[in-house]
């Protein structure tokens, strides 16, 4: 979902920043339980948050995901876990600015989630003593490739704590963020051939959201990356060093990501520039064309009003061959103009900035990082 469609869910102004100002439920599936270790695995789906006492109190670590919870749920989460008011209220009012906040006996990361629409969503990490809870704002489960390594015990991410499964989440969140990037790159080269070809569809529309959506991504990208560094630097028991890897590999996904961010942006912005110019240049070549008629037209203009005030005594009036003579005067007097301006080049100045052989190269070039983008792509996804 875009920003600019999101509405904030906040208290009125002035009132308990605590106040949780969500109704009821919005999500139609009951939260999902994953308890494990490195022996056993267990996934359940649950009606209610009490049911999950149960699970807490067992070794190994315990995830609660929810998605849209309401009030009730978000009351109930609370004192099951001792979670802080201002902390829970952070996951209730979405959106928030990505950030990390340690507690006493947990710790919380506000983060984004890409999206569908080449937006972001907001998702919530509270990360305890053997225990996570996710929450997400919407439907969509960017989390079911960490669930697929628990179920098949994939890697060694089953015989860790619940840090090592919050670097997980993390890192899946963050590289969610690459795929809608290279959508917008290629975007980008689409536009650019688009403008060098001389398309005359306007584009102010389609760069103005491009341009708008790259400006969200960055909203998001960079505060979960100073999340991320926030967390590394933080004096928490619950991050080993295994944890702490996994983590910092998050944050370099991150600062990759934002320079991707920045480059498309600038991009972005040059390419904006590039079609301003066209466009004049276009305008000028107009301009130029309505001149050069204009010029030619003039000398003849002049004779013909010249001739035509009718006095009295006018020898070509009573010419037998005035009429042919004045044609060849108006027709030469345009040939004339005509071959001068042909000699000095500025007929030849009409033609577009950019030719159609440099045009075409462009968009074979466009077309081969295309290819080599797809197939990184679907051996990342297989990866």
């Amino acid at each position: 979902m875009s920003e600019g469609q999101r509405r904030h869910r906040r208290p009125p102004a002035g009132s308990d920043p605590s106040v949780l100002a969500t109704g009821a439920r919005t999500g139609e599936a009951p939260l999902r339980l994953v308890q494990y270790d490195a022996h056993r695995f267990e996934s359940r789906a649950l009606l209610e948050v009490a049911a999950c006492a149960d699970f807490l109190s067992r070794p190994g670590v315990t995830w609660i995901d929810l998605e849209g919870p309401g009030r009730v749920e978000l009351a109930a989460l609370q004192q099951l876990l001792g979670l802080h008011p201002l902390a829970v209220a952070d996951a209730a009012h979405p959106p928030q600015r990505p950030h990390y906040s340690l507690y006493g006996n947990f710790e919380l990361f506000v983060l984004a989630a890409a999206d569908d629409g080449a937006g972001h969503e907001q998702v919530s990490l509270f990360l305890g003593d053997g225990w996570i809870v996710t929450i997400r704002e919407r439907a969509g489960d960017p989390f079911e490739p960490v669930r697929q390594r628990l179920e098949g015990a994939v890697g060694p991410i089953r015989a860790r704590d619940a840090a090592f499964l919050a670097a997980a989440l993390i890192a899946t969140l963050v590289e969610e963020f690459f795929e809608p990037l290279e959508l917008f790159r290629e975007s980008i080269e689409e536009l650019e051939d688009a403008v060098l070809g001389g398309s005359r569809k306007p584009l102010f529309g389609s760069l103005h959201r491009l341009r708008r959506r790259l400006l969200g991504l960055r909203r998001a990208i960079g505060p979960m990356r100073e999340a991320i560094l926030r967390a590394l630097r933080a004096e928490s028991h619950r991050w080993n060093a295994d944890a702490k890897l996994h983590l910092r590999e998050a944050g370099e996904d991150a600062a990759q990501l934002l320079e991707m961010v920045e480059t498309a942006q600038g991009s972005a912005a040059s390419l904006g520039d590039l079609y301003l110019s066209v466009v004049g240049s276009r305008t000028n070549e107009v301009v130029t064309l309505l001149t050069l008629v204009s010029t030619l037209f003039l000398p003849m203009t002049f004779l013909a009003g010249v001739w035509g005030m009718n006095f009295r005594f006018m020898p070509e009036l009573e010419w037998r061959y005035g009429y042919l003579f004045a044609w060849a005067v108006l027709l030469g007097s345009a040939a004339v103009q005509a071959i001068l301006f042909a000699r000095k080049g500025w007929f030849r100045s009409l033609r577009a900035p950019w030719g159609a052989s440099e045009v075409g190269e462009r968009g074979t070039l466009a077309a081969r990082r295309r290819k080599r983008v797809r197939p990184r792509r679907a051996a990342a996804r297989a990866r």
